[in-house]
């Protein structure tokens, strides 16, 4: 082309935006946004003073108490013996104690607070972002079923805390579904990078229940003109299978004399995972 400058390059950029997690009192905070990774310390903490009527602090839990509860249909968890402070009942579902577990269904620009109890308006212990390849997140075979929602307990950095279990959920093995996905697509030419990732996602998206399409890694472009993008699709009306996170690549065409001003992009690349309600076996679901 005469009139533009086409810059591209093939392969896999890479994927895994930071995760922040910050263990502390928070009577005045709620946790950081943003893919700066901050430093983590452990304080001893006592019990939640916040109000039961103050609202969520992060989108996510917004959402989750809006919602009645769905809790999934999983074999296993032991309850406390003392008396719980928030109104509801304990479950026997979710995954065994010691299972890793990640954040899922939670925008880039958004966080998941960890609390001391199964609560929206319980202390916030700790906070994390959807992607982060390894951090010490796993159950302790605890659910319970509140008003607003299912929550697991979890042990974050070694601190015991609760978590929507909505938002909660175990990776599987990657595998490359690009073949499949551009069949289904029939066009691998979109506006931007997040258009290319909301097109792919809605190929596996269920309408029956409805899924939510999550974009859980910040759609990007670089200079060398290729951009990539993570997306969490959540719902698929399946007990073991809570959904997929998929990974999309593009080939980035800019207008002529720019570097930012993105003309077009080509999808060159799509993998996915499931996440899984229960465990893993293998890399897939049990």
């Amino acid at each position: 082309m005469d009139s533009h400058r086409y810059r591209s390059k093939l392969g896999r950029t890479a994927r895994s935006s930071a995760l922040f997690v910050t263990l502390a009192l928070v009577a005045s905070a709620c946790g950081s946004d943003g893919e700066e990774v901050g430093q983590v310390s452990v304080t001893s903490t006592s019990p939640a003073t916040t109000a039961e009527t103050e609202p969520p602090t992060t989108e996510a839990e917004a959402q989750a108490t809006a919602e009645t509860s769905n809790p999934p249909t999983t074999a296993a968890a032991t309850t406390s013996e003392a008396p719980h402070p928030v109104p509801g009942e304990p479950l026997d579902f979710g995954p065994q104690a010691g299972v890793p577990l990640r954040v899922i269904g939670v925008k880039y620009d958004d966080v998941l607070n960890f609390r001391a109890d199964p609560s929206p308006a319980a202390e916030i212990l700790a906070t994390g972002e959807p992607l982060a390849p390894d951090f010490d997140l796993s159950t302790m075979g605890e659910a319970w079923n509140a008003p607003g929602g299912a929550w697991w307990k979890v042990k974050v950095l070694g601190a015991e805390a609760w978590a929507n279990q909505k938002f909660l959920g175990m990776i599987g093995d990657r595998a490359d579904v690009f073949d499949e996905v551009g069949a289904d697509l029939g066009v691998l030419k979109f506006e931007s990078v997040e258009s290319a990732a909301l097109a792919v996602a809605a190929t596996r998206s269920s309408e029956a229940p409805p899924s939510d399409v999550v974009l859980v890694g910040e759609p990007h472009t670089v200079e060398s003109g290729i951009g990539s993008a993570v997306v969490d699709v959540v719902g698929l009306g399946d007990d073991a299978v809570k959904g997929l996170r998929m990974w999309i690549d593009v080939d980035v065409v800019f207008e002529a004399d720019s570097t930012e001003d993105v003309q077009f992009v080509v999808l060159t690349g799509v993998e996915a995972a499931p996440i899984c309600s229960r465990g893993l076996s293998g890399g897939l679901c049990l």
